[in-house]
């Protein structure tokens, strides 16, 4: 096919969409309101992707990228549009998400962090080889090319300084990037933490995730980061299985402390190697407020379900006579009772959410409130009869991903729940990802 014309009228994912002999036309780094010369590059069942040629009208909307590498790194795809451009449209799309389940007047405006460059305080990087030494970089788009970066403009300026440091640390120790095709070589990816960002109690966890544990002492070498890089801890992580998966199963401390401790209140919370946490600490702090403000002042009992290290019992513990956190990871549960060992009224309870509910209606727990945290895959249908079955006043449902959590509230709404308030949190500046904090409240209670 030859070359044509393409308005972009809306985001989606990654990419910018318009409309060409009624079909719909993706195009990586196009913003709406651009109008582009493109050339088909692929043709699928719901829509085509075009490759943008030159850029014939440039949208209002665009931004300058600070990033030299935006247009081929596939980390931040919306980083060409004003970041006003960006939290509109995520919105947009999150109404359209939610369309004919809540009223779009109920969709609040988006809630973002200060900053939208410098804001990530975890970076999981792959590495390569590139001129003979080690890089560390990002996959291309659609590819498992990698793009090498030098300098990351959304991450926090001391990930970025540490890695450099390690880099150079790595390459003059010889260390081997592991190539997926053949299954040799050490080194596959770096992940790198920082926790109190903005005190001075700050901290750095690194983590080497290596496919060959023996091919020389780790220890020996990650020692002197500790004092020459200013880094907290330091754990290697065992993965050799030909896989696209970032971590292996087995993590194991190499130097200095256990934990990173993350200071929240009147609580610290431990974060272990690999276990979740967000990408951004200002952002996570900023969702804990969301949900903190949504709370209703008559609630007393809460139940956190998905509750990893207990972000959210350790921001409303202090306001309710009874807590009640459950997670599945015992790394994460093992972390959440160290934070609340001394919180005589914060019980913790390690398993699967669908396991533990029974136990706890069983038991005639009937918290006021429950929050749940779920992964991207939502609720199990069992998990939102347990939650018809507590009737808990409130529930608060944070979701990272808005069509799982459209189908959940379709059925958390069809008789017993009602939703009060849709909050969009934007995270992720530069991305079209979203957190949505919903609150609903009992139409029984």
């Amino acid at each position: 096919m030859s070359d044509f014309e393409l308005a972009i009228n809306e985001f989606s994912g990654s990419f910018g969409v318009g409309d060409y002999a009624d079909r719909p036309v993706k195009v990586l780094n196009a913003v709406p309101g651009d109008r582009w010369r493109v050339r088909l590059i692929h043709r699928g069942r719901a829509a085509d992707i075009a490759h943008g040629i030159e850029l014939l009208d440039a949208s209002s909307e665009r931004a300058e990228p600070q990033c030299a590498v935006q247009a081929q790194c596939g980390a931040c795809p919306w980083q060409m549009a004003s970041v006003e451009s960006q939290r509109f449209h995520k919105r947009r799309m999150l109404i359209g998400q939610l369309e004919h389940l809540v009223s779009s007047n109920l969709v609040e405006r988006v809630v973002a962090t200060v900053e939208s460059y410098g804001y990530r305080t975890k970076s999981h990087m792959p590495v390569g080889v590139q001129q003979g030494e080690l890089v560390a970089g990002f996959w291309a788009p659609r590819s498992r090319e990698l793009v090498a970066v030098t300098y990351c403009a959304v991450q926090d300026i001391a990930i970025e300084r540490i890695r450099a440091a390690v880099l150079h640390s790595l390459n003059m120790a010889g260390v081997t990037a592991w190539n997926a095709q053949t299954g040799e070589g050490e080194l596959r990816s770096i992940l790198i933490r920082t926790v109190n960002g903005r005190k001075k109690s700050v901290q750095v966890g690194l983590v080497l995730v290596v496919a060959d544990e023996s091919s020389r002492d780790w220890q020996e070498l990650v020692d002197p980061w500790l004092e020459t890089f200013g880094v907290t801890s330091v754990w290697i992580n065992l993965h050799d299985e030909p896989t696209n998966a970032m971590l292996g199963d087995v993590t194991k401390h190499l130097a200095g402390a256990e934990w990173l401790e993350q200071s929240y209140g009147a609580y610290t919370l431990y974060r272990g190697a690999t276990a979740f946490s967000q990408s951004s600490e200002s952002g996570e702090r900023l969702l804990a407020e969301v949900v903190s403000q949504l709370v209703p002042a008559h609630c007393e009992t809460l139940l956190d379900l998905y509750a990893g290290a207990g972000l959210f019992t350790a921001v409303l513990a202090d306001r309710m006579h009874k807590a009640v956190l459950v997670e599945r990871v015992p790394s994460g549960m093992s972390a959440a009772q160290k934070t609340f060992a001394s919180a005589d009224h914060v019980d913790t309870r390690v398993g699967a959410v669908e396991e533990v509910l029974p136990e706890l209606i069983g038991e005639g727990f009937m918290p006021d409130l429950v929050v749940v945290d779920p992964p991207r895959s939502g609720l199990a249908v069992s998990v939102i009869q347990a939650l018809g079955a507590l009737t808990p006043k409130d529930v608060i449902y944070v979701s990272c991903q808005p069509r799982t959590l459209a189908r959940d509230l379709h059925q958390l709404t069809e008789s017993q729940f009602r939703v009060k308030r849709v909050v969009p949190v934007d995270m992720f500046p530069h991305t079209p990802h979203l957190e949505v904090v919903v609150h609903l409240e009992s139409m029984t209670r």
